[in-house]
């Protein structure tokens, strides 16, 4: 009598990919992205934008004076708005999580909307005075001139709107995988 043992040969284990779910998503490099383009356009909000030079001569002894304006200092109104461009356009990708696409799109149009607000403040220099003055005592020459801020804030805004293409884009991947 033979003896006959059966082996059964154990099941192939399914490696399932597992996808993080809408609902528990750790900040990725795409969100990290938007969050410094925002701390970097609320830090320029703060810079100087424009500056008054006077320079005074009286004889032959100069004498010169600076002044720096931030965005808060001139246009409050602006300054509010460009804060909560970017807040608001940082937060997108978080608040919508389920609707990627829509936050990613809102994040890059509160971008753009940063960068073309700060690229028109470069053009459009307020009055802070600006002339030569010849007089038989004293020379005094004033101009305006602009600071670092919005440099910054377009840098910012340009973050904010990648961060927010990329969060889109995120999206467009997952319905191909």
């Amino acid at each position: 009598m033979g003896m006959t043992t059966s082996t059964t040969a154990p099941a192939p284990t399914q490696t399932a990919q597992k996808r993080p779910s809408s609902g528990s998503k750790t900040l990725e490099g795409d969100r990290i992205v938007s969050l410094l383009g925002a701390i970097l356009v609320l830090v320029a909000t703060a810079l100087t934008w424009y500056s008054r030079d006077v320079a005074v001569t009286i004889g032959a002894t100069p004498a010169n004076s600076s002044s720096g304006f931030s965005l808060w200092d001139l246009r409050e109104v602006a300054a509010w708005l460009i804060a909560g461009a970017a807040v608001f356009g940082a937060l997108m990708p978080v608040v919508l999580r389920v609707d990627e696409r829509s936050a990613g799109r809102l994040t890059v149009f509160a971008g753009l909307g940063i960068v073309l607000y700060s690229a028109v403040a470069i053009f459009q220099v307020p009055a802070l005075g600006s002339g030569v003055f010849d007089t038989a005592f004293a020379d005094v020459t004033v101009k305006t001139s602009i600071g670092v801020g919005p440099f910054l804030a377009i840098a910012g805004g340009i973050l904010l709107s990648l961060g927010g293409i990329a969060t889109a884009g995120d999206t467009q991947i997952e319905e191909t995988l």
